[in-house]
């Protein structure tokens, strides 16, 4: 069995050569030994001493053996492939990104800034939108 700091490490690597990119300051670990890593804003991964999970949906656990964390990270990849709110909450990390309502999306700028909030009613307009904002930083 590899001990949680090692598989944590395995993880994240195994991530970087996914695209998903992950720094040292994003692992923390709990009361109990395990390892948290924040990939974006309510995405966060639990690694223990058997187990590698992450919540997918409401209340459901993605959940995958720690003796594997290679494969673990294709499916949490694949996760965030596969939800566009996800998405962009990876692509912009210095932006809180929030539903206001079923249709409503917007993107508040993290800690003390100058830049706008940006509200919008479509994933792709925000994604363009927030690209040019920081195009021009």
């Amino acid at each position: 069995m590899r001990v949680i700091p090692e598989t944590m490490g395995l993880f994240r690597d195994a991530l970087t050569e996914l695209g998903v990119v992950t720094y040292d300051a994003d692992v923390t670990t709990t009361a109990s030994g395990k390892a948290v890593l924040s990939i974006a804003q309510g995405v966060l991964v639990e690694v223990g001493d058997q187990w590698i999970r992450w919540m997918k949906g409401a209340w459901r656990w993605q959940v995958h053996p720690a003796r594997h964390p290679r494969g673990a990270a294709r499916l949490l990849a694949v996760h965030l492939a596969d939800d566009p709110f996800l998405r962009l909450r990876v692509e912009f990390p210095t932006w809180s990104i929030l539903r206001i309502s079923e249709a409503q999306i917007c993107a508040v700028p993290v800690g003390a800034t100058a830049l706008p909030v940006v509200e919008t009613y479509s994933v792709d307009d925000l994604a363009v939108r927030l690209r040019a904002i920081e195009a021009r930083q």
